[in-house]
């Protein structure tokens, strides 16, 4: 570098240093070196230099074995050319990084690079590899605190006028056993290590133990090396059993932390016994509104007896031309109403108040106890419903706005499919480009159709104001696992099934009369004014998303009547057959729409689902092959049209598209 750099060529350096991390303040170190460099300038020449310089830096651990510094240094610098002597020391400046690993507390290896001025001669960039010896009593390399579990810089006051060993001061444990899993990698509790001796002790580990709870001691996060007289904030971790789910009183019961460590070579140990508070196992804090998902208990035997029950009620007594996520949140809201589910706030912890106090504890039901109590406060009943379409395979997730939580559910459906499947799109809750239909579940009178619109309006407003927080189940288990608390599902006693088909039943029929109610009138209108067979073909395909098929069927003849080679008629009216399952005349209206225009991906898709319902796979394959040479993504779509046999019933039943039917409108 500089105006001489083009005489220079390759060196070498050499350097012997030595820092010194100051007791008082850790992170900051005071450094010495000597060193020596070698370049090239011609064939026969070569310039050396002899170096010394001092300076300062700053230490960061990253991982008590990885860590990063950065320094600044001056001093001065003697040159020598082979053929000649300097006769002068000059100053010179520069500064650097280096990354350090840590092999064990007294050796570590080091990736170095720096830049140095030397007056009146050349500017460097270097770069190179080194090994450092860590000397007994220097002090430990310290990570500050944090709620991510790092450890706070190292102090030198110390608590009591002792001259030996090692204390544990300043304990601080709680535990809700909900987050049993969680304490397995975040901190159970905190307490500071006291180093009484005057000398550095090093290969510490600290293990933490509750007899009752554990199976085995679990260790702690600890530095590897402490100076003498110094504390340091220590971390502890546990790996609780599920036996904490048995608490149901705060109790307190004793916790034994281990501390290991050397003495100039000499092994060390201690044991201390403190206090642990367990709450009960209701128990939860609102500091994180994702900690709630450890309640979602959607394994529970009680969740699934109630669930699989509803399912069954309902098969088969809707359309499966609507959405099936939307009838299972149908179906699971009307029969929790016949279960005479009540929305009760509890007047010891309501949530308007403990939401607000991030620091109050809360008491939260799982969802087998809402079931036994059959009532609960919004935070209950959410997690109740969100564990009991969790059980059935669909998504969930919690949704927060000030004093208040309420969930929804995903529809498996695409923004872009949503908005074309749903009149009111508004009413849907779009993240990630998925729809969510959100649903107040505390709305216990008024139905599905008025808890979906109460959830719809609360989340517009609160979100319009950017006061919503949306909380997918799948995202918060990340961090807070459901737990294994269970109960015998034999005293549930489930809903009338009568009462909850017909519930159910009418409450899909108002969905399906609100859904289409304006969307026919317009239509209606339309055809009685121009006789438009595109409006009417659009009529039919209205009434057939929702499964009025013998409404629909009308239409798509009535098109015929008027244009007997009509093809979105002939395509529509084929698959009201094959919804019959009389394919033999599903495909004769294939068949015709074939002959009209051969390339349509929407006749395609037709020939390839008749002939594959009735496993002419070979004929299925031609037209499923010709498909995925016109439109490759409505292929993709119906994948499994490409297989045969059980491969292709799994692969169908894996994506969903068995049942859906595609509607041509155009």
């Amino acid at each position: 570098m500089g105006n001489n750099s083009e005489l220079f060529g390759l060196g070498g350096e050499l350097n012997l240093g030595a820092r010194y991390r100051l007791p008082s303040l850790p992170l900051l170190f005071l450094g010495a070196q000597i060193g020596y460099d070698y370049s090239a300038i011609t064939a026969s020449d070569s310039l050396s230099l002899l170096s010394l310089d001092a300076g300062a830096g700053l230490t960061y651990e990253f991982t008590p074995k990885l860590s990063a510094s950065a320094f600044a240094s001056g001093g001065v610098f003697l040159a020598a050319l082979s053929s000649s002597l300097g006769s002068a020391w000059n100053p010179l400046a520069g500064g650097g990084v280096s990354l350090s690993y840590r092999f064990n507390p007294r050796l570590s290896a080091d990736l170095l690079a720096g830049y140095r001025y030397l007056l009146g001669l050349t500017s460097q960039l270097t770069a190179g590899l080194g090994a450092s010896y860590h000397l007994p009593g220097s002090a430990a390399t310290v990570r500050p605190s944090g709620s991510s579990g790092q450890i706070e810089p190292l102090r030198v006051t110390p608590r009591k006028k002792k001259s030996q060993g090692v204390d544990v001061a300043d304990v601080q444990l709680t535990v809700f056993p909900v987050l049993f899993k969680y304490y397995d990698t975040k901190p159970v509790g905190r307490a500071v290590l006291v180093n009484y001796e005057k000398d550095q002790i090093d290969d510490i580990r600290v293990t933490f133990f509750v007899k009752q709870y554990m199976d085995n001691p679990k260790e702690c996060s600890v530095p590897e090396a402490m100076l003498g007289r110094s504390e340091a904030e220590i971390l502890l971790f546990s790996l609780l059993t599920n036996r904490v789910l048995e608490i149901s009183e705060d109790t307190k019961v004793s916790a034994n932390i281990s501390v290991e460590y050397s003495i100039k070579g000499k092994p060390k140990k201690a044991d201390f016994v403190e206090t642990l508070r367990f709450f009960n196992r209701n128990a939860i804090t609102w500091d994180d509104d994702r900690k709630a998902a450890a309640f979602v208990t959607a394994k529970d035997t009680t969740v699934l007896k109630f669930s699989k029950g509803v399912a069954g009620m309902i098969k088969d007594t809707a359309s499966k031309a609507l959405n099936a996520n939307l009838l299972m949140g149908i179906a699971l809201h009307e029969s929790l109403g016949q279960y005479d589910l009540s929305y009760v706030i509890d007047p010891s912890t309501p949530y308007v108040e403990f939401s607000k106090n991030k620091q109050a504890v809360d008491y939260l039901q799982f969802p087998n106890q809402t079931l036994e109590f059959k009532a609960g406060d919004c935070d209950d009943l959410s997690i109740l419903y969100c564990a009991l379409l969790e059980s059935v395979g669909v998504k969930t997730a919690f949704i927060t706005v000030p004093e208040h939580i309420f969930m929804a559910y995903s529809l498996d459906l695409s923004s872009e499919q949503a908005a074309k499947s749903f009149a009111h799109p508004e009413d849907l809750v779009f993240q990630s480009g998925n729809a969510w239909l959100p649903l107040e579940v505390t709305e216990r009178k008024g139905g599905f159709l008025a808890a979906w619109q109460l959830g719809a309006r609360q989340w517009r407003e609160h979100s319009a104001k950017n006061q919503a927080a949306f909380i997918p189940l799948s995202e918060a288990w990340k961090d807070y696992e459901p737990v294994g608390f269970t109960a015998p599902a034999d005293s549930l006693k489930m809903p009338d099934k009568d009462r909850v088909v017909g519930a159910y039943l009418q409450e899909v029929i108002k969905y399906i009369d609100r859904e289409i109610f304006s969307q026919k009138e317009a239509l209606v209108s339309q055809i009685s004014k121009t006789g438009n067979i595109r409006a009417i073909n659009k009529l039919g395909v209205l009434y057939a998303r929702f499964g009025r098929n013998t409404e629909a069927e009308a239409e798509f003849r009535k098109v015929l009547a008027k244009a007997p080679e009509d093809v979105p008629a002939l395509l529509n009216l084929g698959s009201i057959y094959y919804l019959k399952n009389d394919m033999k005349t599903a495909r004769q209206f294939y068949d015709r729409a074939a002959r009209k225009n051969p390339s349509s991906p929407s006749v395609l898709l037709a020939l390839a689902r008749v002939n594959h319902e009735a496993e002419n796979y070979s004929e299925a394959a031609v037209a499923y092959n010709k498909l995925k040479s016109v439109d490759p993504g409505l292929a993709q779509q119906f994948a499994y049209l490409g297989l045969s046999g059980s491969e292709a019933s799994r692969a169908a039943d894996i994506s969903k598209t068995k049942e859906v039917m595609v509607w041509s409108e155009e």
